[in-house]
């Protein structure tokens, strides 16, 4: 899917509000909004469901990346997903687990909800622990 940057493939256009849009239209056969989505996996809609655990692996994968390749501190969610649904969207420590190489308990990072930060879910820009010479 293409990002709102222009690009393909971006982290954003899979897991934001616009990537759940065509996440649904691939998956669902439909035009349905992100709050729907949610709306319709409380009601037990399976297809719905599916769709927020495919977004949730796409978060551990892309967060335990980002984990394996910094040492973080502060992981920034934000944007309308990010505030409203982080507990549907963002993985638990047993899902990072299958994605971050050393283990999590070794790592000290937490979560940052950002409720003033631009549009987005997951800040690329990480806080790393070692600021020097980045």
């Amino acid at each position: 899917f293409m990002c709102g940057c222009g690009n393909y493939g971006c982290w954003s256009a899979l897991c934001s509000g616009k990537g759940m849009k065509n996440l649904a239209k691939k998956l669902m056969r439909k035009n349905i909004t992100p709050e729907n989505i949610f709306r319709i996996a409380e009601k037990g809609n399976k297809n719905a469901q599916r769709l927020i655990d495919i977004v949730r692996d796409y978060n551990a994968q892309g967060i335990g990346i980002m984990l394996n390749a910094l040492q973080v501190e502060e992981i920034v969610v934000m944007g309308s997903l990010g505030l409203r649904q982080f507990d549907k969207i963002i993985p638990n420590q047993d899902e990072l687990k299958r994605y971050a190489v050393k283990p999590l308990h070794k790592r000290g990072f937490s979560f940052v909800v950002c409720d003033v930060c631009p549009k987005g879910l997951i800040s690329q820009t990480a806080i790393p622990r070692a600021a020097a010479g980045f």
